[in-house]
């Protein structure tokens, strides 16, 4: 379940899914072989397998993705810091709370945004979070 997760919000999904599930169905496939030709035609599969798991990992650590990933939460930063900090909190100190008369305070005001942005920018911010919770338990 976490790995899928993960692999959504990272645009990793196809990619680990299929090695998981590969894995799986590898693995339950030597539990039920019957002869030593099967087993060891599958312990060569599984090592293929882990192989591509180390690629998919090695590249969703390369120093591009990181750029490409800053470069594409950027602008998922710059929106909540207007909403919180422009927006509501130096709002707030010059009377533009939102509760004031409609048009009297459009210097402090961002214009709505629709359901599908809103779920882009939780995904970002949950892979941010998910991608630190993960690091932690790989330690």
């Amino acid at each position: 379940m976490f790995l899928s997760i993960l692999g959504f919000l990272t645009g990793l999904a196809g990619p680990i899914s299929t090695v998981v599930g590969k894995l799986a169905d590898t693995k339950m496939a030597l539990a039920k072989a019957e002869t030593d030709q099967e087993r060891n035609k599958l312990k060569a599969e599984i090592e293929e397998i882990h192989a591509q798991q180390a690629v998919l990992i090695a590249e969703a650590g390369s120093r591009i993705n990181a750029y490409f990933r800053a470069f594409m939460a950027l602008p998922v930063a710059l929106t909540i810091w207007k909403l919180l900090a422009w927006d509501k909190v130096v709002g707030s100190f010059v009377g533009c709370s939102g509760r004031t008369a409609p048009g009297t305070c459009t210097t402090f005001l961002t214009d709505p945004l629709g359901p599908d942005l809103w779920k882009v920018m939780a995904a970002v911010i949950g892979f941010y979070f998910l991608y630190d919770i993960a690091a932690r338990f790989r330690k």
